[in-house]
């Protein structure tokens, strides 16, 4: 196969990759709207075996492209304190993020690595791919009844 041939049908792969995961990142579901670019990845990386096939190739947003490949931080939801709840109710919100949520995410196999305080303030950030992939196991699971799983599309024009 020529260099020519190569590139041609790497840019296939890319399109239809693009056009599968509807533009959008499969980590955090960012598009291009609010993306910079979004890169072809290789699920399992071609240099321990994985191949160029479709089903190994996804598309992620520069941001968790490069987390993936530990050079930056994938993007993540931001809660902040409103000042709003009174100290019980912040007592247990606090125990919710730090306790209960990465507890619920090792019970069903998903890392979920909140960080609490950044910049002394009352702010958590959780990876936006972390909990897309937590609702995806809930949905799932058979130990959970009424649980709704978050629709994306929703929320998306």
């Amino acid at each position: 196969m020529s260099t020519q041939d190569q590139d041609d049908n790497w840019a296939g792969l890319r399109k239809a990759a693009f056009e599968r995961d509807k533009h959008r990142c499969i980590n955090c579901y960012r598009s291009l709207d609010t993306a910079t670019t979004l890169d072809p990845d290789h699920t399992v990386p071609r240099g321990v075996g994985g191949s160029n096939r479709l089903s190994n190739i996804g598309t992620l947003c520069r941001k968790c492209h490069d987390a993936k490949h530990g050079n930056g931080t994938a993007p993540t939801v931001e809660i902040v304190s409103s000042g709003r709840m009174d100290d019980e109710e912040f007592i247990w919100f606090k125990h919710l993020l730090n306790q209960m949520i990465p507890v619920f995410a090792r019970q069903y196999n998903v890392q979920l690595d909140a960080r609490f305080q950044l910049d002394n303030r009352d702010v958590w950030h959780l990876p936006i791919g972390d909990l897309r992939l937590l609702d995806q196991v809930l949905s799932q699971s058979d130990d959970i009844s009424g649980y709704a799983s978050l629709q994306v599309e929703q929320y998306m024009e």
